[in-house]
């Protein structure tokens, strides 16, 4: 198995690639996800060489500063901090911060670093990798922090190579581990607005609706937290819980799911999708019933990251929490080539409020990446009908109909 762990975000894979040949070039054995072969199981591969290696490097970027978009990232190191590994925290650009979870780790600058081999940054990191691998006291760390934050204690420096025993695995459980602050918080106070009466009214019960949403994103997430207990027990081989592996790559772990009854457990699908939750079963099938949280891989994700809440029949369903990753889904497409800008497709947002077919339905909150506030009332994951738009601030931008996400007359 490899000496060394790449994880990182799908976008950096370029610069993650010339990282990888030029630790090889240094004599170190690596692995990453581009090296699964076509027919592996992905969550297993992913467990196994984790596991196994010595070193674990995780690749912070701008395209990880949304947690809620870094959600694999940030369970690959977690699970590494779990297993007492060293783990190397790397900054790929300027003015970005790793989360909160792991700034305490010495934090290793290559934002200036594009392949060259003799770069003095380069040359730093590859001595003090190759010192931990070879179990030796890694040099102290010359590299200066990243611009703009204080310098962190050189903590590497009295890491020795960890062995970790799990009992009762044949290989270790890799499960999924989020941070707190991942989860989605609750919207905050509102200011008082200036509006006409009708939406005035909407804003206030679309603040209602989007309080629901976020009990309802608490009972996904305590489901969640019980769902991967049960879960880590059926890896464990422990009786009274199963693991069910399928033809098509999917696997599931956690209670057994017997006709009429509720269970609670992991599904994880090929394409990286996961829902930990309650699950309840008919005559036939098993389905998403009840609260649970459902995360969708890098490779398919239709805009949508994450629901959290109450789900019937697979679909999250009343009120709940949307992550949206992006906002490349048609709909959003047509607005924006309406001239609304406010859908950019880049764009980052989390929505607390009424859902319906897994998208914003019915009244709440959404909040972009910017700061920008939308409330009202929703259909299909966009405005559509009374609502306002706020700006960072809190002030209104602009207030009245919607139609389809596209903002047509004040009120």
């Amino acid at each position: 198995m490899a000496d060394v762990f790449i994880s990182y975000k799908r976008e950096d894979k370029g610069l993650v690639a010339t990282m990888a040949q030029g630790l090889e070039s240094s004599g170190l054995q690596v692995s990453w996800d581009q090296e699964i072969p076509g027919d592996a199981n992905f969550h297993q591969w992913i467990e196994q060489h984790l596991t196994s290696a010595k070193v674990a490097i995780v690749c912070w970027s701008k395209n990880t500063t949304d947690v809620s978009r870094a959600r694999w990232v940030i369970n690959e190191a977690q699970e590494a901090m779990d297993q007492n590994k060293s783990v190397f925290s790397v900054v790929l650009e300027e003015d970005v911060r790793p989360p909160l979870a792991f700034r305490h780790l010495q934090i290793t600058d290559l934002s200036a670093w594009r392949g060259d081999a003799q770069h003095p940054y380069w040359r730093s990191f590859v001595e003090q990798v190759t010192a931990v691998v070879e179990g030796r006291a890694p040099p102290v760390n010359t590299t200066p922090p990243p611009k703009g934050r204080p310098k962190l204690a050189p903590l590497l420096a009295s890491v020795a190579v960890s062995v970790v025993v799990i009992l009762g695995l044949g290989t270790a459980s890799f499960v999924s581990r989020w941070p707190p602050q991942l989860y989605a918080e609750t919207p905050p106070a509102a200011p008082t607005l200036e509006l006409a009466p009708d939406v005035a009214r909407v804003v206030e019960l679309a603040r209602i609706d989007a309080s629901a949403g976020e009990e309802a994103s608490a009972r996904g997430r305590a489901a969640e937290e019980e769902a991967r207990r049960y879960q880590r027990r059926a890896l464990n081989r422990e009786q009274g819980y199963e693991t069910l592996s399928y033809g098509d790559g999917s696997s599931y772990a956690g209670q057994p799911r017997l006709p009429g009854s509720m269970a609670l457990g992991v599904y994880q699908r090929p394409d990286r999708d996961e829902y930990a939750g309650s699950f309840g079963t008919d005559a036939t099938t098993s389905w998403y019933r009840g609260p649970g949280v459902y995360t969708y891989g890098d490779e398919h994700d239709d805009g949508i990251q994450a629901h959290y809440g109450d789900f019937e029949g697979n679909k999250l369903t009343g009120r709940g929490a949307v992550y949206y990753s992006s906002f490349s889904a048609p709909h959003f497409t047509r607005a924006r080539d309406a001239g609304e800008a406010i859908w950019r497709a880049e764009a980052s947002a989390r929505y607390f409020g009424g859902v319906d077919n897994d998208h914003a339905h019915g009244r709440g909150v959404m909040t972009l990446d910017s700061g920008v506030q939308l409330i009202g009332e929703w259909r299909n994951g966009v405005l559509s009908g009374l609502g306002v738009e706020l700006d960072a601030d809190g002030a209104v931008v602009r207030a009245g109909n919607w139609l389809d996400g596209i903002f047509q007359a004040p009120r």
